[in-house]
């Protein structure tokens, strides 16, 4: 592959793999654990919390990650609800003033700037969710309560801000706890089963029969712009899905609307209309113009008898998976696990890498150091999921580069295609990687297997 470049600037080379031993030439143009409690205090993502009797409550501290940013709460507890018992564990969000009010005698409910209404869909029935903007004044209070007459376990995430638990009222599991020892003050990790964020500019999942809906916020790139969304479902010549597989772009307040009962057909700002001049009915489109006041939700939904894939892409913006529903998110998973367990094991010694070579290692090296202007290194891709990254800086404007990769599957290891390969980036580029955008959405460049001038084998 031909790289084209204009004015002088650095790229990135992100390289992905599973165990192998790597050689990289950059050529010119010429060529469940149990809880613990803990008595410290917490901050944290995500917090676990037991009621042991009816009317015990949790008292929380929020504290927004973002000035004026839109802060989202899910609640999942169990036992989980009947219809009769509906309400009865819940949570509610109060400002400073609110909390005041409240201890001094004032109503729940009449000081309460947000509390969880129930999912949309959810089967098991104890989910609650909440969404809110910061008004900027001050930290909020979280009162988590159990009415039931039985205790009550939940697990509280929050989204756009840190949960605060200053009285060891809740739990951490077992693999938090280790990260204690050093400090009286906690951060806590993702938990054991991590639902990590998904951003992204193209997402896809699964939907079940009757009906099955998944929820993504959708953050615009520029305030007061156009965004479009397109969109396509498989199987593509199902019959019983045609006009029952489709998506809705919701406002905050238009969410809040659907979730008390209205139809998303009558509060939505989009949703998915036929490409024109396509034949294809299993194929969407939608666009609106950004107001500046939010974050938006994507409900994707199937109304159908029979299951139906999608994926769904985004320009002018990102799609958020907090909730664990694509497969994307599966990635994500198997990739934080990887991670976690090789930082657990003892790492190899480093070397430094220098010289030029074009032949392959005999060991895998962990590269320290790359000297200014290498045009070659070599290294080894000891976990699945790992990454290496590379600056490219070329060595004239408007100049063609050659990026030539060559890889060795160690052991027993049997490469995937596709799954060892190498993107060039830039500044744009790395910066939407690093903000969750996936590397084949967003590369200039990427290898591609084949023979290149002579060279059987590699990527180029």
């Amino acid at each position: 592959m031909q790289l084209h470049t204009s004015p002088l600037r650095t790229y990135w080379l992100m390289l992905a793999s599973a165990a192998m031993i790597i050689t990289l030439a950059i050529l010119p143009s010429a060529a469940h654990a149990k809880p613990k409690r803990q008595n410290t205090p917490v901050k944290a993502s995500v917090l676990h919390g037991f009621l042991p009797y009816q009317y015990s409550k949790h008292y929380l501290g929020l504290d927004p990650s973002r000035r004026d940013g839109i802060i989202e709460l899910l609640l999942t507890y169990e036992p989980s609800s009947d219809f009769a018992n509906q309400g009865f564990v819940n949570f509610a969000v109060l400002t400073e003033d609110g909390l005041r009010r409240y201890l001094a005698g004032a109503d729940l409910a009449s000081v309460t700037l947000a509390s969880g209404s129930p999912v949309l869909n959810d089967k098991e029935s104890n989910k609650l969710f909440a969404a809110f903007k910061d008004s900027g004044h001050g930290a909020y209070t979280i009162i988590v309560y159990n009415n039931l007459q039985r205790p009550a376990q939940y697990t509280l995430s929050a989204f756009g801000g840190t949960l605060l638990d200053d009285t060891g009222q809740t739990a951490l599991s077992a693999s938090e706890v280790a990260t204690s020892d050093a400090s009286s003050s906690i951060t806590a990790p993702l938990p054991s089963s991590p639902l990590p964020d998904v951003r992204a500019l193209r997402l896809s999942g699964n939907l079940d029969p009757n009906p099955d809906r998944h929820y993504f916020s959708l953050e615009p790139d520029v305030k007061d712009s156009v965004v479009l969304l397109d969109f396509a479902y498989t199987p593509a010549h199902e019959s019983a899905l045609v006009d029952n597989v489709n998506f809705f772009v919701l406002t905050e307040d238009g969410f809040r609307r659907m979730v008390a009962g209205e139809r998303p057909e009558e509060v939505n700002v989009a949703t998915g209309y036929p490409v024109p001049h396509s034949d294809e009915e299993n194929k969407f489109w939608a666009g609106f113009r950004d107001s500046g006041r939010g974050t938006y939700t994507v409900m994707v939904f199937n109304d159908g008898p029979v299951p139906a894939s999608y994926h769904i892409g985004v320009e002018g913006g990102l799609l958020i998976d907090r909730l664990g529903q694509t497969n994307e998110a599966d990635a994500s998973i198997a990739e934080y696990e990887a991670i976690q367990a090789a930082s657990q094991r003892e790492e190899p010694a480093s070397v430094p890498t220098t010289g030029v070579t074009d032949t392959l290692s005999t060991e895998p090296t962990q590269i320290v150091d790359v000297p200014f202007g290498a045009t070659s290194v070599s290294s080894g891709l000891s976990v699945a999921f790992e990454h290496h990254y590379f600056g490219l800086l070329p060595t004239a404007s408007d100049q063609r580069v050659r990026v030539r990769m060559a890889y060795r599957v160690l052991g027993n290891a049997v490469a995937v295609e596709e799954s060892v390969n190498f993107w060039v980036l830039d500044t744009d580029g790395l910066r939407k990687v690093i903000s969750g955008a996936r590397p084949a959405d967003v590369n200039i460049a990427a290898g591609t297997l084949g023979t290149h001038d002579g060279d059987e084998g590699e990527l180029m």
